[in-house]
């Protein structure tokens, strides 16, 4: 039975929709399907977290997709038959969307073709939507780890006070012209917020949220690769004995493998474009590795951009370390697999 669409359970399994189609085998989508869609439209954000490849990269990434790229590429998606009128579109994966200069026109984009906008944001700046464009929005994530500072700056570096009263200016904008729009608090579960989680969820249900507890992990499959395989160079995440619960994220994972020996990840049946507009071979993978980039979107045909996709290298690692059932089967309400 499909959960109640307007129960917590049946919103975020919206939201997991958005990015998680049917496949009926790996690299091939009938034509008839529909497929997830996720496009960078913000190579930038203005967190620090330390598990991010944005976050945490040496030189900041940067850059933005242009209005002109961003509506040639769903003509395209369109024309292929990958795209159709009323689908919302995943507007992130590791920038912040709402940094972008050029938002409103993305979003006027969207309104004019009938499609709608997944968005997500760390409100460390308020995020700013003009009244018309508000019911664009079908849902808008926050992840945040803490409600004092003690437990949000060392993972987002940013005050949370400042924080918190954004979000309350957005959630009354919402509440003012976009009242269909969904907001989706995903509370990260690190060790040093232990026990939080209950009086996390009572402050975002008084705000007509839906709220989700994660167990927080490396959010970075060429990071996670490495760290079940007991290979990863302890420099490269210094603090991360102290922050994540490795053997909890790594008994997980192995449970779920043994759960799902012939899992087909939803990864197979979605587009990742990144802010260039090149396909992407995953969007939980540090856009700078190698064969991670797989060429100019516009430039594949439909059964091209599949075929590429079925070529992804990290992809047995990541299906048999049970790292893709984990991170979408088993991460949720913080519970793990066990």
């Amino acid at each position: 039975m499909s959960p109640d669409p307007l129960t917590p359970r049946g919103i975020f399994s919206r939201f997991r929709a958005a990015l998680a189609r049917r496949l009926t085998g790996r690299g091939a989508v009938p034509v008839s399907a529909s497929v997830g869609h996720v496009i960078e439209i913000s190579g930038s954000c203005n967190a620090r977290c330390p598990y991010c490849p944005t976050g945490s990269a040496a030189e900041r990434p940067s850059g933005f997709m242009s209005p002109d790229l961003f509506e040639s590429i769903l003509a395209h998606q369109e024309t292929e038959g990958l795209l159709k009128t009323g689908e919302s579109i995943q507007l992130y994966a590791y920038g912040e969307p709402f940094l972008h200069p050029a938002l409103d026109e993305i979003l006027r984009i969207l309104k004019r073709r009938g499609n709608r906008a997944n968005l997500s944001s760390n409100f460390i700046r308020q995020p700013k939507v003009p009244e018309s464009l508000f019911p664009v929005i079908d849902y808008v994530v926050f992840s945040l780890c803490g409600l004092t500072d003690e437990t949000y700056r060392p993972i987002y570096g940013a005050d949370i006070r400042a924080v918190l009263q954004n979000f309350d200016r957005f959630l009354a904008d919402r509440e003012r012209h976009g009242p269909g729009t969904d907001v989706v608090v995903n509370w990260l579960e690190y060790r040093f917020n232990a026990g939080q989680s209950d009086a996390a969820r009572a402050y975002f249900a008084s705000r007509r949220c839906t709220f989700r507890s994660i167990l927080a992990f490396i959010n970075d499959v060429s990071g996670m690769i490495p760290l079940l395989e007991n290979r990863l160079d302890p420099a490269r995440f210094p603090e991360m004995s102290q922050d994540i619960d490795v053997a909890r994220v790594a008994g997980s994972a192995g449970v779920l493998k043994e759960r799902h020996p012939d899992y087909r990840c939803p990864q197979y049946g979605s587009i990742f474009i990144d802010e260039k507009g090149r396909l992407m071979g995953c969007c939980v993978i540090d856009k700078g590795q190698p064969a991670v980039a797989m060429g100019n979107i516009l430039e594949m045909g439909r059964d091209e951009i599949f075929r590429r996709k079925s070529l992804f290298p990290p992809c047995k690692a990541c299906v048999g370390l049970g790292i893709a059932q984990l991170i979408h089967e088993g991460l949720f309400d913080g519970q793990g697999a066990g």
